[in-house]
């Protein structure tokens, strides 16, 4: 996976991890490798498994990026209702443990209850409300099977139009079982394959390239391989899909979008 280190001047990074652990996602996970026993209830490559598993991908690659300890995030699990059960860096560590404290609160979820997305999303937005306006991110992982789709407009409107640029929601489906075309919808309410269904966490794209705007034409793109300039283009020449294909490449190689005239509006991003 991939993600970009976002130039923070912008304004805060708030990131809201929304895991579904309703009763349904204890079925066996429909991937291509066997993600184990995650949280420790005994029960192997469930569903609810690979969702924990996504998560700690997530988190990794986030922290990869150099954005860990500077994201104000939250962790909100959802059955019949939600909580948030998790607020603070990526990276903190209270226990001591070398594990992150929200990566230990992952591993604590157990299957119980319905899929109620408006309880998960309107937790999500209160979170929101409450955060110095910035960038907005909702991951949502799921199986794509909720109680009820009220939640479509009675809240999803609202977590939208929150933050720097509305709300980015990244809809994330476990397993080729997942219910792509709910999830599809979930993040902007429109039919456009944009969920990401999952059958392999190690290959989870949270490529967060899409946050960037208003990028001048004057910006131009450096490729480096082993510390050696190797490339250098204008951005122009690229079309924001180019930029994707180019940025999600797993390599060796380091990726720069750096734009004039101040060095703090550049890009990094941390390519595997």
């Amino acid at each position: 996976g991939t993600v970009s280190a976002l130039n923070l001047s912008q304004g805060p990074l708030n990131i809201v991890y929304v895991v579904d652990h309703s009763g349904s996602m204890s079925s066996q996970f429909a991937g291509n490798v066997n993600v184990g026993d995650r949280n420790g209830d005994g029960s192997s490559n469930t569903t609810l498994d690979a969702a924990i598993a996504s998560f700690e991908k997530l988190n990794e690659v986030l922290v990869k990026s150099g954005l860990g300890s500077q994201v104000n995030a939250a962790f909100i699990p959802f059955d019949d209702t939600a909580s948030v059960d998790y607020q603070g860096s990526l990276t903190a560590d209270r226990d001591g443990d070398g594990v992150a404290d929200i990566v230990e609160s992952l591993r604590g979820l157990t299957v119980a209850g319905g899929t109620n997305y408006t309880a998960a999303l309107q937790k999500a937005t209160e979170f929101l409300e409450r955060q110095p306006v910035g960038r907005n991110v909702v991951f949502f992982v799921s199986d794509g099977a909720p109680n009820d789709r009220v939640y479509e407009t009675s809240v999803l409107p609202a977590l939208r139009n929150l933050g720097q640029g509305s709300t980015v929601i990244r809809a994330i489906g476990t397993g080729a079982g997942a219910n792509e075309e709910v999830l599809d919808l979930l993040d902007d309410g429109i039919s456009n394959n944009s969920a990401q269904i999952v059958l392999n966490p190690e290959d989870l794209d949270v490529s967060l390239t899409d946050l960037v705007q208003a990028v001048p034409d004057s910006a131009w793109v450096e490729i480096y391989r082993n510390g050696v300039l190797t490339f250098n283009r204008p951005v122009k020449e690229y079309s924001s899909e180019s930029y994707r294909r180019m940025f999600t490449i797993r390599s060796d190689r380091g990726v720069r979008l750096i734009s004039e005239p101040a060095v703090e509006s550049c890009l990094d991003l941390a390519v595997e």
